[in-house]
Order: C-alpha cells, then sequence, then structure tokens
C-alpha cells in the first residue's frame, strides 16, 4: 500500500467544481498506473500556507492575523501542526497539486512547516496564477518558493509560463499540461442529441482583479455576441456553472434579453466534463471551463483575465482564439467567433490531436510520482 497526502484546493470552503476536476483526475490516474493500492490522505492547500483562517464575513482580514492565532485555528479544526507533521513524515509521499498553486493569496507559506517534512515532496500539475494587471511576487514570496523547491524531488508545472516563472528563481522544472484535460467523465444526458449548434458559456466570478469595473462589459460583449449568433445560426446556448456567485451574471444576462436555453449545473466535475463534449465551442473565462472543454474536444474561445489563461491556449494550440479581458472588442470576438465556426470542424480535429499529443508526456509524469513513492517506502 502506497500512502500518499495530497494537498489541494478541494475543501469545504471552496465552491469551484474546477478544483474538484483536478484532485480526482490526478488521483485516479496515480491509482490506474500504480501496480498497488493508493491511500490517499486529502487536505486543504491552505494547511501549507501561514494563513489558515477562511477570509470569510466576519473575519475579513485573517490574513493579518499572527502565527500563534492561526495555530489555534489549527488546533480547532483537527489539523495542529504537529498532527499535520506527522501524518505526512508517516505517509510515503507529499504531493501538491493541480491547479494554480503560485499565487499571491497562499504565499509565502510556513516555510517551517515545509521544512518539517521528511519524505519526499512532489508538485504536480501546477500552474503560475498572475490576474492581469497584478504585481509580480515579492521577495518574500519567491524566496518561500525556492524554499518548497529545495525540498521538492519534482515539479511538474501545467504550462510554459510556469516553467519560466520557476526558471527565473534558478528552479528546474519538468512542463506537463493540467490533470483535468484527462479526467474521466461520467454521462450527463440533459443535453439533447440535436443538429443545432450547441455554444457553452461562462464567465468568471471568484473576486479576479477588477472583476467589479468590468462586469458589466463583459455581459455587454457576450450579450452582444450571442444575439448576433442568433439571427444568422440556429444556436442552442448553455451556460456552464463553475461556482454558484456565477448566478448573478445570468440574472444579468435575462435583463440583456439574453435566455439560456438550460443551466449546466452539477456537484460532479466528471459529469460536467462530459456535458462540455456535448458541446460544438464554448465562449470561457475561468481557466477550468476551457480546460474541461478541451478534454472532452470541444474547442474554446478564451476571455482571459489571468496570464495562465494565454499559457493555457498557447500550449493547447488554441492561441488565435484568445482574447484579454483589457483587449475585448465586441467586433474581434466576432470575428473570431465565425471564424470558428465556419470551420468547427477543423478546430475540434484540431484540439483532439493536440490532446493526444499531451498524454504521452502526463502519463510519464504520473508514473515519476509513483517510482518516487515507492522509493520512499525502501
Amino acid at each position: 500500500m502506497i500512502k500518499i497526502v495530497h494537498f489541494n484546493f478541494n475543501n469545504k470552503y471552496n465552491l469551484n467544481i474546477g478544483d474538484q476536476a483536478h484532485v480526482y483526475a490526478i488521483q485516479e490516474t496515480l491509482s490506474d498506473l500504480s501496480d498497488e493500492p493508493i491511500e490517499f490522505k486529502t487536505k486543504s492547500i491552505k494547511l501549507l500556507g501561514r494563513q489558515v483562517i477562511p477570509n470569510l464575513l466576519r473575519y475579513p482580514a485573517a490574513r493579518h492575523y499572527p502565527t500563534f492565532i492561526q495555530n489555534i485555528y489549527r488546533i480547532l479544526i483537527g489539523e495542529s501542526y504537529n498532527k499535520l507533521v506527522r501524518e505526512c513524515n508517516e505517509a510515503d509521499l507529499v504531493l501538491i497539486g493541480g491547479g494554480g498553486f503560485f499565487m499571491s493569496n497562499l504565499f509565502p507559506l510556513n516555510n517551517k512547516l515545509i521544512n518539517q517534512f521528511s519524505v519526499p515532496i512532489v508538485l504536480f500539475g501546477v500552474g503560475y496564477n498572475q490576474n492581469l494587471g497584478s504585481p509580480d511576487f515579492t521577495e518574500q514570496q519567491n524566496e518561500s518558493v525556492k524554499v518548497l523547491a529545495d525540498k521538492a524531488s519534482l515539479i511538474a508545472v501545467r504550462d510554459a509560463r510556469s516553467v519560466n516563472f520557476l526558471k527565473k528563481l534558478g528552479i528546474k522544472s519538468k512542463l506537463m499540461c493540467d490533470p483535468a484535460i484527462f479526467l474521466r467523465e461520467t454521462s450527463f444526458n440533459a443535453i439533447p442529441k440535436d443538429s443545432h449548434l450547441k455554444i457553452g458559456i461562462n464567465l468568471a466570478r471568484h473576486e479576479w482583479n477588477m472583476q467589479a469595473q468590468l462586469t458589466d462589459t463583459l455581459v455587454d460583449s457576450y450579450s452582444q455576441l450571442i444575439k448576433d449568433a442568433r439571427l444568422v445560426k440556429d444556436v442552442r446556448l448553455y451556460y456552464f456553472v463553475h461556482q454558484p456567485t456565477e448566478e448573478l451574471y445570468i440574472e444579468l444576462f435575462k435583463q440583456k434579453g439574453v435566455l439560456f436555453d438550460y443551466i449546466v449545473k452539477t456537484d460532479d466535475s466528471r459529469e460536467l466534463k462530459a456535458a462540455y463534449g456535448e458541446m460544438d465551442l464554448t465562449v470561457s473565462m475561468m481557466l477550468h471551463s476551457t480546460i474541461l472543454a478541451f478534454g472532452a474536444g470541444t474547442p474554446s474561445i478564451s476571455i482571459g483575465y489571468d496570464k495562465k489563461n494565454a499559457a493555457f491556449m498557447k500550449l493547447t494550440d488554441q492561441y488565435d482564439r484568445y482574447m484579454s479581458i483589457d483587449n475585448l472588442s465586441n467586433d474581434a470576438l466576432k470575428q473570431i467567433f465565425y471564424k470558428t465556426i465556419n470551420d468547427i470542424d477543423a478546430a475540434k480535429k484540431s484540439v483532439l490531436i493536440t490532446k493526444q499529443l499531451l498524454r504521452p508526456l502526463y502519463i510519464e509524469l504520473a508514473k515519476d510520482v509513483i517510482k518516487i513513492a515507492k522509493n520512499s517506502k525502501l
């Protein structure tokens, strides 16, 4: 039996279903490839940070609470500092990932905690997040990245931009892709199989930089695109909900006279991915939306609010369908949309080919993770 402590973003405070997809994909892949059973102990990635108290309405300044207060909270939730160190060191491997791990609201980590781990650490399928207009990491955050990297046996990141971010810090990493691309799917039967052009819609609403200022602009641009498309195509529209806060957008669209044929909402990321597979095209903001669509064989137009969106579109050979939110233009968006749907079969074929090209490297690195864990047992 291989024992892995898996730190990730899929916890009770996080209602973003895309983070569930990373966890399921990684754990099922490792289990499939291993010649012996794997026992996963799942932990919130926040426990690696210096701030563990969530930023809720009652505690808006939780990140400023001193370490001893944070450690008291660890005890109250049953994840004391000493218990966490013991559980990790009793395992064969500490696994961190996937998702946007290198981001300013998590770093610097609790460096003392990281240095207490005596078993191998692997970062798998992680990336560097940076909202457009946000500053680079501080010197203190960069030093924390280096502390973790010094302890890591393997760092496998999801895009070339993350490779370059680490390279500038003198850290070597291996390029893979996002694990959720290869998430196993389950059936989702709510979407009719007919000849209509099916378009998936998603807007991000998880407190990204300039979200409040740009909400109206986004809804206006999407609404205009949808109205134009319906004038010339027999289109069916599906809104894909990745977290509950996005339901505000659905109401704003309704006020603009835009109604969706179906609201795709599920608590199972495997079902969500299957639903994406029923689409012909998505116009997405959440990176998870674009990832799951790509994994299901569906091309996307990506409206980027974070530099990670551009990095993913480059990796998957879809960069000609990327538009940064600070360059959002109704005419440019419309042009990309019609260019894509006028040759939709070629776009779908390209997605499938690129996905197949990415798979061998993903599997190779997953096998490396298993080898590190098994060697730790010796």
